[in-house]
C-alpha cells in the first residue's frame, strides 16, 4: 500500500491519521508497514483523506485518480471524445492560456 508515501507527501504523522480513523497509532502503523490489511471502510476513509481512489491506494492502479470537480469531469468527458489531433490542439491552447496568466 502507498500509505506512508501519501502520508509523508501531506506532512502528516501516523498519529494524525490514526485519530482521523478513530484507531490507535499502532494499528495504523501495522497498515502502513503491511503487517495488517485495513477493512474496506477504513480504506475508503483513507482514500477520501488522501483524495485518491481505493485502487490507487492499494496499488492496483498506477495513476493517481484525484477526485475531479463536476466541471473538471464535464471537460474531461468532452476531451476524451476528441481525436488525437484535436487533443494536441487543446493542449497547445491550454499552454498559451497558462503562459498568459
Amino acid at each position: 500500500m502507498r500509505l506512508k508515501e501519501l502520508r509523508k507527501e501531506r506532512g502528516l504523522r501516523q498519529r494524525d491519521i490514526a485519530d482521523y480513523l478513530s484507531i490507535t497509532q499502532m494499528s495504523y502503523s501495522y497498515y502502513e508497514r503491511g503487517l495488517r490489511e485495513p477493512e474496506i471502510a477504513l480504506l475508503i476513509k483513507l482514500a477520501e483523506l488522501f483524495n485518491v481512489s481505493v485502487d490507487y491506494l492499494i496499488e492496483n492502479e498506477n495513476e493517481r485518480l484525484e477526485k475531479l470537480t463536476n466541471d473538471e469531469r464535464r471537460v474531461m468527458n468532452k476531451y476524451r471524445k476528441l481525436t488525437s489531433e484535436n487533443k494536441t490542439r487543446i493542449e497547445e491552447r491550454i499552454d498559451v492560456f497558462l503562459e498568459q496568466q
